[in-house]
């Protein structure tokens, strides 16, 4: 595999068909090649095999079809896979399960206005007095006109009294939207959501559960947003 690299995914549709008995060592090879492995021939792949994959090996192999995998979570390469990797790790494909991350380490504290997730680091940067002067008077045509990072980083008690949980639907819209969230806002949204409300943001994602429904939402939009209220709803 290794030595097609120039052309791998012309060369992957020529052997897919024989790759369901392949080791890791050529799975990982695949991967790193990123040749978009339709989810029919990864589901015939060996569990066994599978299992020793990385998350991050599973995104480049799947590639633009790594979606499936939350449709097939009853496939027993996928059942097995999430098995056999703890919660975190299966979190970041968007999926549910796995092993429980180390209990011995500090679990985050959800009540509102905590937040213990490098907000120092993250806001040391950031400069959002223009969010929280907004704050006192929300202007909903302007809500995205601020990034994650603002957000994340306003005033707690700002936050707490400008943001209904209409307002905070549409802002979430803002992020699937116009400023579609990646892999590396995920701790900018953490911060965010541990500053609300618990009511109010749980009313915010019922209303915004059926709007990431929609195919057009980038993947690891979803996944980031999957991520961040993993331990919070």
């Amino acid at each position: 595999l290794n030595s097609q690299q120039s052309n791998p995914i012309p060369y992957f549709q020529l052997i897919k068909a024989y790759v369901g008995g392949a080791p890791v060592d050529d799975l990982r090879s695949l991967a790193n090649n990123r040749v978009n492995m339709d989810f029919e021939t990864f589901k015939g792949l060996n569990p066994e095999e599978v299992k020793k994959l990385s998350p991050q090996n599973l995104i480049d192999l799947l590639g633009i079809n790594l979606q499936a995998l939350q449709h097939g979570v009853n496939e027993t390469v996928v059942v097995i896979w999430v098995a056999s990797h703890t919660e975190s790790e299966v979190r970041r494909l968007g999926l549910t399960g796995g092993i429980p991350d180390n209990s011995s380490e500090p679990q985050p504290d959800d009540r509102p206005g905590n937040t213990t997730v490098n907000e120092t680091t993250l806001c040391k940067a950031v400069n959002s007095s223009a969010l929280n002067n907004f704050l006192n008077n929300v202007n909903m045509t302007q809500l995205c006109n601020f990034n994650i990072k603002e957000y994340a980083c306003a005033k707690t008690d700002l936050l707490l009294s400008g943001i209904s949980s209409d307002v905070l639907t549409d802002v979430f819209q803002c992020f699937i939207d116009l400023k579609p969230l990646k892999k590396s806002d995920e701790t900018a949204l953490t911060v965010f959501v541990r500053k609300l409300d618990r009511t109010k943001l749980n009313e915010a994602l019922d209303k915004f559960n059926n709007k990431t429904l929609n195919p057009s939402i980038p993947l690891m939009t979803k996944i980031t947003f999957v991520n961040a209220l993993w331990e919070i709803v």
